[in-house]
């Protein structure tokens, strides 16, 4: 796993390498200290998952290959993202959510609970 920031990561996570948390986004480039992303318990990263700094992610959170979260993103619990995804900066999406494989969220995008896209 390669870490950028300070990052945290819950209880039980599965990371399958390559993985990166807490990439900068350009406003923290050649900052020396920054928050990097927060991921609760029970987390299942797959390989080439890309998770930018200040993010938070909740409990049961699961990736499929090869997935983009931009930088202030917050996801809530159970959530799964498909592979090849594409979360852009500052979107909020709630718990029990489904993004299916190659799906693209753009910049600001509000998820309520219980959706599924694909």
């Amino acid at each position: 796993m390669i870490e950028h920031g300070r990052n945290a990561l819950g209880e039980g996570a599965v990371i399958f390498e390559p993985v990166t948390i807490g990439f900068p986004s350009r406003d923290r480039i050649g900052e020396k200290e920054y928050p990097g992303a927060t991921i609760g318990r029970n987390a299942v990263l797959r390989s080439g998952t890309i998770i930018y700094c200040d993010v938070t992610i909740g409990e049961n959170f699961q990736t499929g290959h090869n997935v983009l979260i931009r930088e202030k993103t917050t996801i809530g619990d159970r959530v799964a993202i498909g592979t090849a995804a594409v979360i852009e900066g500052d979107c909020t999406i709630g718990d029990d959510v489904r993004l299916q494989s190659l799906v693209y969220i753009p910049t600001g995008a509000r998820i309520g609970d219980r959706v599924f896209i694909g």
